[in-house]
């Protein structure tokens, strides 16, 4: 989500019409539509898994996108991440609530504390990614790709353990 602040000025500096740059969110809410409603194929693979599959395919799309010329290959697959991110965020949430919120009381607490760490992390990747950016919007998006995947993988082992936590 960080990276989207710059997912305009990247398109558009490979020559993508200014016109259809709303088409690129156009199409990630229409994404977000069908896997929001599809949650129940998600539902059936262990979140161990799907996370397992997001480290390896995000990062991996971040990297290929970097790599192309293509604006409207990467509009899509820019729409196609946030879409896809948007649409599983509910059974991220319901899986953490439903199993580390001990007070039910204190769910709205937690999903604004949640907010806050989220937002906050953006605001650093934002910050730190932007002299990347500066240089060459490929170079970032290529930088953002290898640390998001160092990053997930380092982290994966601890995140397993708290999901597998019962």
């Amino acid at each position: 989500f960080a990276l989207s602040t710059f997912k305009e000025p990247f398109v558009e500096s490979l020559g993508f019409p200014i016109i259809y740059i709303g088409s690129i969110m156009a199409l990630s809410r229409v994404i977000w539509f069908i896997v929001g409603h599809n949650l129940k194929f998600l539902k059936k693979i262990k979140l161990e898994k799907v996370f397992l599959y997001e480290i390896i395919l995000i990062p991996g799309l971040l990297i290929f996108i970097s790599q192309i010329q293509n604006p409207y290959i990467i509009g899509f697959i820019i729409a196609t991440i946030m879409g896809y991110l948007f649409g599983r965020g509910p059974i991220v949430g319901q899986h953490f609530l439903n199993k580390f919120v001990i007070n039910k009381r204190y769910k709205a607490a937690m999903i604004s504390i949640k907010q806050l760490i989220k937002t906050l992390i953006q605001a650093i990747i934002v910050l730190t990614i932007s002299f990347a950016m500066a240089i060459s919007f490929n170079l970032g998006f290529l930088i953002a790709g290898i640390f998001m995947f160092v990053i997930l993988i380092s982290m994966y082992p601890s995140l397993r353990k708290i999901i597998l936590k019962k």
